[in-house]
């Protein structure tokens, strides 16, 4: 099974910009705990969650799900197709939107 690691992104991308766990979990109008789950990987993240998500770091989602991916160390082809077919999902719907 491939999992994609968001939690860890979520941390990384709030720290390169000195946020507080606050002050994000403010910007996506949610509690610091909800946030502090996130960060976890402690939810299943939807598509309108990772769109603010992506809005606040100025991204596209298809990055962030991109940067998740590469933290796994060695991705196996199934994992790459996968991931290349998700990526392209989210291309189109953020053409579409």
């Amino acid at each position: 099974m491939i999992t994609i690691d968001i939690g860890i992104t979520l941390r990384k991308l709030r720290n390169m910009h000195k946020y507080s766990q606050q002050h994000v979990a403010n910007c996506l109008e949610i509690s610091r705990e909800a946030y502090k789950r996130w960060e976890n990987n402690r939810v299943n993240f939807s598509i309108s969650q990772l769109k603010k998500v992506a809005d606040l770091y100025a991204l596209e989602i298809h990055h962030i799900i991109e940067m998740s991916y590469l933290h796994k160390k060695t991705p196996t082809k199934k994992g790459s197709q996968l991931l290349e077919t998700l990526l392209l999902c989210f291309v189109n719907l953020t053409i579409y939107v």
